[in-house]
């Protein structure tokens, strides 16, 4: 059975762990997934499962307060770039295959990178929401203890990173106006319009590492 821990046992520098980005934010947050080879996160201290497969479930990286203010970030890291460039590299190849033209739509539809990334993204959302709701029920008061105040704003930040990106491309592309991954947010979207969060504010924020790391880690 997992010890009574508090909530700052978690702390740890905060580790986007995006392969080519040497960017090093400075500041800690709770870890809410397993950090292999180290320790177990939220998630698997508390055991909080899919209550229909008893798997766990998927979550973001972080639980995140950033100093003296009243809002609770949920920080899911992806290298979404390099997710998306491998996607389409096998979708081209999937094009070039000489079979029968209605199944080949159909493989691709149900395959590429859009769908990848925004199905994922929604898996992560919808399930960390979950945690939140079983962790302010109380049920796991046995193995965490000083949970944040329940009447934080919570919000989900997608963190990713545009190696070539400029200042002026940062400020244009985040949040705002997201034109790399204009797609995948608008699939995204829609998959969560009619999902009702308990915690997670429906607005879903998707910013370049740099513009996470100036707003927030400062």
């Amino acid at each position: 059975m997992s010890e009574l821990k508090s909530w700052n046992d978690f702390l740890e520098p905060m580790e986007h762990e995006i392969k080519g980005c040497s960017i090093v934010l400075g500041v800690s947050a709770c870890r809410v997934d397993d950090c292999k080879g180290k320790f177990d996160g939220i998630r698997t201290h508390c055991n909080i499962r899919n209550p229909e497969s008893n798997q766990k479930v998927k979550t973001c990286d972080y639980f995140y307060i950033p100093n003296e203010r009243s809002i609770f970030l949920c920080v899911e890291f992806s290298d979404l770039l390099a997710q998306k460039n491998t996607r389409d590299d096998s979708i081209e190849k999937i094009k070039s295959l000489d079979i029968i033209r209605s199944e080949k739509k159909s493989i691709i539809k149900k395959s590429d990178s859009v769908s990848l990334i925004s199905d994922e993204m929604a898996d992560k959302i919808v399930n960390t929401d979950f945690i939140l709701r079983e962790l302010y029920s109380r049920k796991y008061s046995e193995f965490i203890c000083d949970i944040p105040n329940e009447s934080h704003s919570k919000h989900f930040l997608i963190v990713y990173y545009l190696p070539n990106s400029d200042e002026i491309d940062r400020a244009r592309m985040s949040d705002s106006q997201n034109d790399t991954f204009h797609n995948e947010e608008e699939r995204l979207n829609s998959k969560l319009a009619t999902h009702l969060f308990a915690y997670i504010n429906n607005k879903i924020h998707w910013l370049e590492i740099r513009t996470f790391q100036e707003v927030y880690c400062n």
